[in-house]
């Protein structure tokens, strides 16, 4: 009695292992809709910006940002070339961001940003909007790349200044596992 009685605890906690679900096509659903949360959280992100919902935008992030190269500090001011170390991580706080807010994400970020196609981004992995005249005679456009191996958005801001030649700021998110975007890192390039 006692051997049934071992045989059939394992049987009978196999019977009771909940599978996830799957899909029509096989898939789990989670990976399903992973693809479309991005699309929706990205959007969610223009809208916090273009209508100034600092709040929302901040959501977005996790502070401090640790900044591999610190681009982010040239990226809210460029006179910080010279004082801070690339070599050496210089967190920027939540507080820096309420200071440097309008710099990070300059008029020519969000007027650039309104024109990307998200769902071209989608179908293509990338999308470019086409050059604008923000603050003449300086020219802005964005590229915008989504890699799907990576899990990440990279949104480019590309200007061309008679004064200072063209230089590209890289924003790049990472796709969480629910697709809700998170800030990484920018790249600042002359």
């Amino acid at each position: 009695m006692r051997t049934n009685l071992i045989l059939l605890i394992p049987l009978f906690l196999l019977s009771h292992i909940s599978y996830p679900t799957e899909t029509e096509n096989n898939q789990p659903e989670l990976q399903a809709n992973r693809f479309a949360d991005w699309q929706e959280s990205l959007s969610n992100f223009r809208t916090a910006l273009l209508t100034g919902d600092k709040a929302a935008v901040k959501s977005f992030f996790v502070f401090p940002i640790r900044d591999p190269g610190n681009d982010i500090w040239l990226v809210a001011d460029l006179s910080f070339a010279s004082t801070i170390d690339p070599q050496k991580i210089k967190p920027f706080s939540e507080t820096d961001f309420d200071k440097y807010y309008s710099s990070v994400f300059s008029m020519d970020f969000r007027k650039t940003l309104e024109k990307i196609d998200i769902a071209a981004l989608a179908r293509d992995a990338k999308t470019s909007t086409a050059e604008l005249i923000i603050a003449a005679p300086a020219t802005s456009k964005m590229n915008a790349r989504f890699n799907k191996t990576a899990q990440t958005i990279c949104l480019s801001l590309v200007t061309k200044s008679p004064e200072f030649g063209q230089f590209t700021i890289d924003y790049y998110f990472d796709i969480t596992t629910t697709g809700a975007l998170r800030f990484k890192e920018t790249k600042f390039e002359m």
